[in-house]
């Protein structure tokens, strides 16, 4: 059995997988433009709690759900319960380049990117945990143009993108070569100067550019030129500042601009015209800094703004106002620190905040108030048992299944607000083979798996309602080891393996409908080294 089968990154009791659970309350006042403090309850993430350095500035997430901060002391990585530190070792070539991270980027091969000061662009592997280095070489043109590394993204055709403190840099990850591009005072369609703070693509392909005092500069990839947007303070619909430190493109195709110094602009592109945000000291409700280091637009809508000294704004574009919230002292719930230069929504809708001196922020806005769903005695369209073993949401459809202890299977379609049951029926052979269900998860083929406790393994046709069994049989030894079922794992290979209690390991071979099976060992070192399988990740 190869390494990978036994390689384990997080334990919990129960997996979830791209899931936090229960971060924190979120409480919304009814009238968003007179918000105050209190509307949101941060949580922080400090030193005491793992965090090498209180200066957070740049944050990303990898496919299996891990956040990465990047700090001036190391990068961090987080499995929701605690932090792993990565720090440079001078007499190892394999441990990161530097300490002092400015840029954090995944890419579509789940690649971690880490853009250093000053010792150049990793690549880190996260399954073999190496670190591949690219360093600036004068004497090679296709090595990367400098060492301070400020931004890193990837285009639609997979070339990674770098600005730097000289240059703007693209990748061809399969020759490892770069690609430079650099300012010429003689040309008018080159970027417009070498400091690059910014590099972003958008839904449509288009690489857009910031830079340090330089403009705004979109890439024309057919012409091989850039676009310049340039202040022009006489003139009205104008970019507000040239140096640019934030990019995002919301969902209605605005490109919304941070500037260091002219607050924040909005490009409408089909008429190229800017309009401006700052701050005004005798208004509540305009933007809290003209300084704006980050800008994200969450799943629900809302344009959160990160400034350098004014805290985080949201702004509510329909009144046109913001709503400001910032560091209060003799408040913990608060925001810990004014200088937000980094926000990142995870894949379960939580919002990161990396500060530069108060460690990491977070918070939820989907969780305005918490619906308790109930076991109701006598009513068919609630849940069946008040007791939840596994909760599974179908990608396609979002219909909920949940696993309960005593109470079977059921199904929950929260557009028609109704409820089915699945139960064990002795006398029905296709009915679920036991009703208390452990865990309950649809594999990436759409299939739906439950592991019960006694019952064995089951799959549910959801079109007909018939489930199929995987029982243990002591006399066949490629059947499911123990009836007892606790976890599952689906692998990027599309192996299925299962936990049991008691019975050790199970992987299931699609092909054979059969099962191999992993078991303690006293006599042997290699085996799995308990039988009772409670977590596979």
């Amino acid at each position: 059995m190869s390494p990978r089968d036994f390689k384990h990154r997080m334990c919990s009791e129960y997996h979830f997988p791209g899931l936090i659970l229960t971060l924190f309350l979120l409480i919304l006042l009814s009238q968003p433009a007179l918000a105050s403090r209190h509307d949101i309850r941060f949580e922080q993430l400090f030193l005491e709690d793992g965090l090498s350095q209180s200066i957070v500035g740049c944050i990303a997430q990898d496919q299996q759900g891990f956040m990465w901060f990047g700090t001036e002391d190391g990068l961090n990585k987080y499995d929701g319960y605690r932090f792993t530190i990565l720090r440079n070792n001078p007499e190892n070539i394999n441990s990161i380049a530097y300490n002092h991270i400015l840029a954090l980027f995944t890419d579509s091969e789940d690649y971690l990117w880490i853009g250093t000061f000053d010792r150049g662009l990793d690549r880190y592997n996260l399954d073999t945990e190496e670190f591949t280095h690219f360093l600036h070489d004068p004497d090679d043109a296709n090595s990367i143009s400098n060492n301070f590394i400020y931004s890193i993204t990837e285009d639609h055709d997979g070339y990674i993108w770098t600005g730097t403190q000289r240059g703007l840099n693209r990748l061809d990850k399969k020759s490892g070569a770069f690609r430079r591009f650099l300012h010429d005072p003689e040309d008018p369609t080159s970027i417009s100067v070498n400091t690059i703070r910014v590099v972003y693509v958008d839904r449509s392909g288009v690489l857009w550019i910031g830079t340090d005092g330089g403009c705004l500069c979109r890439f024309d990839r057919e012409a091989g030129s850039f676009v310049r947007y340039i202040s022009e303070p006489s003139k009205t619909n104008t970019l507000s500042h040239n140096s640019i430190r934030s990019l995002y493109e919301d969902r209605s195709g605005v490109l919304w601009i941070g500037t260091v110094g002219g607050g924040l602009n909005s490009l409408d592109r089909s008429r190229t015209r800017f309009t401006q945000y700052r701050n005004n000291p005798d208004d509540p409700f305009s933007l809290s800094h003209d300084q704006v280091y980050s800008i994200l637009e969450d799943r629900t809508g809302a344009l959160w703004i990160g400034t350098n000294g004014g805290g985080l704004n949201k702004f509510d574009r329909e009144r046109g106002k913001f709503i400001r919230f910032v560091n209060d002292p003799n408040d913990e719930t608060s925001l810990s620190y004014n200088e937000v230069y980094a926000i990142y929504e995870d894949k379960s809708g939580v919002i990161w905040l990396g500060t530069y001196g108060g460690g990491v922020n977070k918070f939820d806005t989907k969780r305005k108030k918490f619906e308790h769903i109930r076991s109701r005695a006598n009513d068919p369209n609630s849940l069946s048992h008040p007791i939840i073993w596994s909760i599974c949401e179908e990608k396609d459809t979002g219909i909920l299944w949940f696993g309960t202890h005593g109470g079977g299977l059921n199904r929950f379609d929260r557009e028609k607000d109704s409820w089915r049951h699945f139960r064990h029926d002795s006398g029905d052979p296709n009915s679920l083979s036991a009703d208390i269900v452990r865990f309950v998860f649809e594999d990436s083929r759409k299939t739906l798996w439950i592991g019960t406790h006694g019952g064995g393994l089951n799959t549910l046709d959801k079109t007909t309602g018939i489930f199929t069994h995987y029982r243990n049989d002591p006399d066949d030894p490629r059947t499911l080891s123990h009836d007892e079922l606790r976890s599952f794992y689906e692998d990027r290979y599309g192996d299925l393996w299962f936990g049991t209690n008691g019975g050790g390991l199970n992987r299931y071979d699609r092909k054979t409908g059969r099962f191999e099976r992993y078991a303690s060992d006293p006599n042997d070192p290699q085996s799995l080294s308990n039988n009772f399988v409670r977590v596979i990740f």
